[in-house]
């Protein structure tokens, strides 16, 4: 167990906590404990946990290096048992992760082992790996790609084979490259699901160094990650293409989000030429039609060396990278200015969003709640209310995108959307100003969507309802009169 530690208190003392309650037998367990020139009474706590445990806990203290490769590398020379985990000293372990991880390995054999993490404080932790246990994992499973950090179970014997160690020019994102070279490298790779192994923690502070990483620091992390892709994987292959994916997906969106307006334009202009150089060797056709629009947008402008362009789609974005939809035939695509821009040539498949709006459309739930009688003193009309599961039909509605009508719906006939909030979907109101005879017909709302039809037809017993809500108020309607015409001839 190899712990770097630099000023993570008081998080430490829960980690370290965690490791003294381990249900594995602790002649076969060893923590390394590095001390990166801490400041914050840490490198106390590492020494005083040694005292109390003797025999547990080992701690090497050495000048801040300004990154965690450096106090991780220093553990793995000293390290001697078959397996090795890196623990990140603000993060901490199930009671029984140690010894189910170990069993594991043993019992498969595997070289690299996946263990559920949980993120805690708001830590985002992609949890697809780890929906369920397996004994063994292809390296061009999808899954993998997503949970690239160093917390997982290597043998040993591995990482000493092949001389893997931790790029110390890296302050930031060295544990990436490090884990796809052993991912790379392994026999076998299993995943644990069955047990909540490793927490990792979001400071209140937000000084996890991963959270905190400058741009630049960033940029040299992915640079070095793809590296390690491109040396180990064939052009063309699953694995390359799911590995490149992810890198763009994730790596490059985050140097490439609303705070880069922010950037000194020198800054600006570094990020813009590394990831053109990135671009221009990685992004090819097969990975850039796996990219979200927002995505391949801004890809695209980077490709096309228009600086100034893609500031402006990150501008255009709203808080969730969101742009409004314009609708041309059966095809939908994002309304960013350089749509069809002729000064900026983008192809249209860059804007084309028409597979997730009809894949969207196609899995809508769409409900009529109620039709009731509308109108005093006697009924006018009818008022539909209708739920449609999509939270911005609303939003697509105003972009010509979809159209939401009722049929045979009278002239007059009024539609109004108003999403519900916290993602329930969106309301339909509908008035229809309908004569006598038709209060009984049912009625269809139907919703188009890039070509994508849904609809919902209201029961008959909603039109008996409201026939018999008209009889009641023709009734009484009737009675009035009558009334009135005794009291004029009386």
């Amino acid at each position: 167990m190899i712990v770097p530690v630099y000023n993570a208190m008081p998080y430490l003392t829960e980690c370290l906590d965690s490791l003294v309650g381990q249900s594995i037998d602790r002649a076969r367990m060893e923590v390394i404990a590095v001390d990166d020139g801490s400041t914050d009474g840490g490198e106390k706590e590492l020494e005083r946990y040694a005292s109390l445990h003797p025999g547990l806990f080992r701690v090497i203290h050495q000048p801040n290096s300004g990154g965690p490769a450096s106090p991780c590398n220093r553990g793995l020379e000293q390290a001697a048992g078959r397996y090795v985990l890196f623990l990140g000293a603000d993060d901490y372990l199930g009671p029984e992760a140690l010894e189910r991880m170990v069993d594991s390995a043993d019992a498969n054999e595997s070289d690299v082992v996946y263990v559920r993490m949980v993120g805690v404080g708001g830590r985002e932790v992609h949890q697809g790996v780890f929906a369920r246990t397996r004994a063994e994992v292809p390296l061009d499973d999808w899954r993998i790609c997503w949970a690239l950090s160093n917390t997982k179970l290597f043998r040993r014997s591995l990482v000493e084979e092949h001389g893997l160690r931790f790029s110390e020019t890296l302050t930031a994102f060295s544990d990436q490259p490090f884990t796809l070279e052993a991912l790379f490298r392994a026999r076998r790779i299993c995943v644990l699901g069955d047990y909540d192994y490793y927490f990792s923690v979001r400071r209140d502070d937000l000084s996890n160094i991963t959270l905190r990483s400058r741009h630049l620091e960033r940029l040299r992390g992915l640079t070095a990650a793809m590296a390690v892709t491109e040396r180990f994987t064939e052009p063309g292959s699953k694995c390359r293409a799911n590995m490149n994916v992810r890198h763009f997906h994730w790596e490059a969106e985050q140097l490439l989000r609303a705070n880069f307006l922010e950037l000194e334009e020198s800054t600006q202009q570094e990020i813009f030429e590394g990831l053109r150089a990135l671009v221009d060797r990685y992004l090819d056709e097969g990975v850039e039609e796996r990219l979200q629009v927002r995505r391949r947008v801004r890809l695209a402008h980077v490709r096309a060396g228009d600086l100034v362009g893609l500031r402006a789609a990150i501008a255009e974005e709203d808080d969730q990278g969101r742009v409004p939809l314009t609708a041309r035939g059966d095809r939908v695509y994002a309304d960013y200015s350089a749509f069809r821009e002729p000064e900026r040539t983008l192809p249209d498949s860059v804007f084309d969003v028409t597979k997730w709006a009809r894949q969207r459309a196609s899995q809508q739930r769409l409900e009529i709640r109620s039709l009731v009688a509308v109108g005093k003193p006697r009924p006018l009309g009818l008022r539909m209310r209708a739920v449609s599961s999509l939270d911005d039909l609303a939003d697509l509605a105003d972009q010509n995108v979809a159209s939401v009508t009722v049929d045979e719906a009278p002239a007059g006939t009024r539609i109004r959307l108003q999403a519900l909030g916290d993602g329930a979907g969106t309301e339909i109101d509908v008035e229809l100003p309908l004569a006598v005879p038709e209060f009984g017909r049912a009625l269809t709302l139907r919703i188009r969507i890039a070509g994508v039809e849904r609809t919902a037809r209201s029961a008959d017993e909603l039109g008996r309802r409201v026939v018999s809500a008209f009889l009641v108020r023709l009734r009484s309607g009737v009675a009035r009169r009558l009334r009135r015409l005794i009291r004029a001839v009386g």
